[in-house]
């Protein structure tokens, strides 16, 4: 085997497909442990938007020109996305009716000020442009907003379909229901998996939040629980709302909400307020969080008060893989032929289209932009060794959370809570504090 791919997800079959394309004489094999989609893939809320609405934080911490460069990359997946589902031809649920950055109190305005603010180094035509609330959603929960045009919303698992089908239909070998329980570096690398040893030149692990347990890398992630609820169909309070199909919007708080409409006139919101694991292990925490999936209802009383009695259909939960700076990132483990990329960090889609093309340059051994962008050759901050990684992470979690319902209610948060809340910037957590 010339290529083995660990993951069946977006990030997997992108870089099949990359790989297929520029590389139409390899052999590849995507090796899932489940099937494909089962992880962050057929679990996300569906959002393609780039690194526009974060450029000020990029900026802070890449510099300007470096943050340009990844969100111009951020473009061009939109782009590439967009022109895939055309190609397909399939209903995939896609609307184009860009992203709304909003604020549901009064503390959040200056967040969504400061997003405006950072878009004067912003190409015009991603330029944000400030919405007020009768544009969100009529009577709804909105304060203000910085509208994005660059976003759209897709059935996440419906592009899930569309990839794997892609995939076989370019020749790429796929095994669903094969977790491979050992990597053994060489020349060739060796897999064990259920169905026999798998040998292939260059591996790629894209196992997303499943794989940051992996020593090499370990200390750069942490795993957060992120939740989602879906109503019953309201067209009628959609109606009365304004919102057409594709509206979709996040607030402005460092654990956020979203929310978007589907095609079955249906309110989806979700928050990636849950809770961290020890080690970054995935376990219940990650799924089934009573707590997380109650914050996900009051998110939607509160985006959305006349939808209050709406029947929440289905909840869902799944981990994110957060880098120390909210980037994800690229390489090659030293002296071998294995590759990774990891920490999406809840950017939604347009990052694994990224991934698969960086991953695919880096087994070919390109020297090209990708290897050469951010994503690539920037030092990714560490986070404390266990045990501090996960008691100080939950002390943080929990004092954050407190510090933005205080100020949800209008009310002045504690002194403690505000003070533990600001500990992240210690350890290089820029992207994402309010």
């Amino acid at each position: 085997m010339d290529v083995a791919i660990v993951g069946g997800g977006y990030t997997g079959l992108w870089t099949a497909l990359a790989l297929r394309e520029r590389g139409p004489h390899l052999r590849i094999a995507v090796l899932e442990a489940e099937s494909c989609g089962s992880g962050g893939s057929g679990r996300n809320g569906g959002f393609l938007h780039g690194y526009w609405e974060m450029f000020g934080k990029l900026s802070a911490i890449l510099g300007e020109d470096r943050a340009l460069t990844v969100a111009a990359a951020g473009s061009q997946a939109q782009r590439e996305i967009l022109r895939f589902c055309a190609d397909r031809n399939e209903d995939l649920w896609l609307e184009s009716a860009g992203i709304n950055l909003a604020a549901t109190s009064t503390a959040q305005l200056a967040a969504v000020s400061a997003a405006l603010r950072a878009s004067s180094a912003i190409p015009e035509q991603f330029r944000p442009r400030e919405r007020p609330p009768t544009e969100l959603a009529h009577g709804g929960g909105f304060r203000s907003a910085a509208y994005f045009p660059e976003g759209a919303t897709v059935q996440p698992a419906r592009l899930l379909g569309a990839l794997k089908s892609a995939a076989m239909q370019a020749g790429v070998e796929i095994y669903e229901a094969t977790p491979v329980a050992n990597l053994r570096p060489g020349a060739p690398n060796s897999l064990r998996t259920p169905l026999g040893m798998l040998r292939a030149n260059d591996v790629v692990l894209a196992g997303n939040a499943w794989m940051s347990q992996y020593q090499p890398y370990a200390r750069h992630l942490t795993n957060l629980g992120s939740y989602a609820i879906v109503t019953e169909p309201i067209p009628e309070v959609l109606d009365q709302l304004g919102l057409r199909r594709g509206f979709a919007a996040k607030d402005a708080r460092m654990f956020l909400h979203w929310a978007r409409t589907t095609h079955d006139d249906r309110i989806v919101v979700g928050t990636g307020a849950g809770p961290m694991s020890y080690g970054g292990r995935v376990g219940a925490v990650h799924t089934t969080h009573t707590a997380s999936m109650v914050r996900c209802v009051n998110a939607l009383r509160k985006f959305f008060p006349e939808a209050r009695d709406a029947r929440v259909e289905h909840a869902w939960g799944g981990p994110i893989d957060m880098s120390a700076d909210r980037i994800p990132f690229f390489g090659t483990l030293p002296e071998s032929t294995i590759h990774y990329g990891l920490g999406y960090s809840g950017h939604g889609v347009n990052a694994t289209w990224i991934g698969g093309q960086v991953l695919s340059s880096l087994v070919l051994g390109a020297d090209d932009r990708w290897t050469n962008s951010p994503f690539c050759d920037r030092k990714v901050p560490r986070l404390p060794p266990e045990p501090l990684r996960y008691l100080g992470g939950k002390l943080i979690h929990r004092s954050s959370l407190a510090v933005e319902d205080s100020l949800d209610r209008g009310e002045r948060p504690s002194g403690i809570h505000r003070l533990v809340a600001t500990l992240p910037r210690l350890f290089g957590l820029r992207i994402g504090l309010r």
